[in-house]
Parts: C-alpha cells; sequence; structure tokens
C-alpha cells in the first residue's frame, strides 16, 4: 500500500470527519509549516540569500492563518519502517518551530497567548496512530495522548477503525477547545508586546528534540479509545 493511499484512505477519513464536525478541515499532501519556514530563514537577506526551503507535512489543521494540528505519515511496508523513527523526530521537531511561530503571531497581532498554549502532532506509522501535544513549561515538553492500532487486517478492521474514530472526535474537540483559548485572549500594550518579544527570543534554538513526557496516566482520548 503507498503512503498516501495508507493516509487517505485507511486512516485520514476518520479525523477529517471529525474536525468538520467541528468547523476545521485538513489540508492534505506535502504542506509548508510555516514555523520551519521562519526559522531557516530568519537570517537570510532578501535578494542576496537564496531562500531556504521549510519541511513539509502530510496534512494540516489550520485555524485562521496559524498550524494546529500536524500530521505525518509512514508507508506501512516493513522495509520502510525506519521512515517512522525518522517522522518522529521530524514531527518533533516540526511542533516546536510551529509554537514558536504562533506565539510571534499571537503577539505581533497584540493578543496574549494563553500561559499553557498547546499546538498538536498525529504520526501515522506502520502500525499505530499517536497523538501528541506540544507546550512549553521552562522547557519545551511533547506529550503522548493518545496511541491506536492502524486497522490493516480485516479481521479486526471493525473493531480498529472503530477506535480511531472515537478519539479522532475526542481529539477534534480538543484541537476546537484549545484555539478558542487563542481566540478570547487579552489585548497586550505596545510595552507587553516589546517585553514579550524579547522573552520569545530567549527560547533555545531548535536543535535538539523536545522533551517527551512519559505516560503516567491515561489522558481522556485514551480513555475514549477503551470504552
Amino acid at each position: 500500500m503507498h503512503e498516501r493511499q495508507h493516509f487517505a484512505e485507511v486512516a485520514i477519513p476518520a479525523f477529517r470527519r471529525a474536525f468538520r464536525l467541528v468547523g476545521k478541515d485538513i489540508s492534505l499532501f506535502e504542506v509548508k509549516i510555516l514555523g520551519c519556514a521562519r526559522r531557516k530563514n530568519m537570517n537570510r537577506v532578501p535578494m542576496i540569500d537564496k531562500v531556504n526551503h521549510a519541511h513539509q507535512a502530510d496534512g494540516i489543521v489550520w485555524h485562521d492563518h496559524l498550524q494546529v494540528v500536524l500530521f505525518e505519515c509512514s508507508p506501512p511496508e516493513e522495509k520502510d519502517a525506519d521512515k517512522s523513527f525518522a517522522d518522529h523526530y521530524k514531527l518533533a521537531r516540526d511542533l516546536k518551530d510551529t509554537w514558536v511561530y504562533n506565539i510571534e503571531q499571537l503577539i505581533s497581532s497584540g493578543r496574549q497567548p494563553p500561559q499553557d498554549l498547546k499546538i498538536f502532532g498525529v504520526q501515522i506509522d506502520t502500525r499505530f496512530v499517536k497523538i501528541y501535544a506540544l507546550d512549553f513549561v521552562g522547557c519545551f515538553r511533547l506529550q503522548e495522548l493518545a496511541t491506536m492500532e492502524l486497522p490493516v487486517q480485516l479481521a479486526t478492521f471493525q473493531s480498529k477503525f472503530r477506535s480511531i474514530i472515537r478519539v479522532a472526535f475526542s481529539f477534534a474537540h480538543m484541537v476546537h477547545d484549545e484555539v478558542k483559548r487563542w481566540d478570547i485572549a487579552t489585548s497586550l500594550e505596545q510595552a507587553q508586546i516589546r517585553k514579550a518579544e524579547l522573552a520569545l527570543r530567549r527560547l533555545p534554538p531548535t536543535n535538539i528534540t523536545p522533551t517527551k513526557v512519559k505516560k503516567i496516566k491515561k489522558s481522556h482520548l485514551q480513555n475514549a479509545d477503551d470504552e
């Protein structure tokens, strides 16, 4: 099964339906990641330096002009299993770039970012669908919210696909609730904007993978999978 076929015909329908019910959609296939483009071209001199190409995601959920959920998909063939490890590393870096970009855009528009602002990633690898959230509390933290087995065998297809649907609906509502907080963010005075921009410059560069938080207890997304 080809990577795009695996992504579009098995995994994405559940997520796309769930997000459409909360007024969102998923842009599919090789979508430029704005945060990565920002970082790679931050010090570029226009008309002199060439534009550095940004990473691309297999799918993205948007809120206005901001990217909220990044999707990465690996093909299910065993010979390409190593790609899932590369995708996980890439997803972690791209989530960090996207978090910084979104914070910067909120500040530039005069809005106070929520203290625990989150963005999300979905990795679809050779056997599993994994959902992550990234935030910043002294350091960047990558938390695994849910893991589900892909319905790749006919005998278990129905039960596992239903599990993905349940979690996808809970996840879509979680994302919807998160971006609602962005919309009602308080306004910033000019002095506060300058202070926030200075704090943003002090964040560590994107050169290592964010810290992955070990799951201590099940998130409510994982509980939805068990119901």
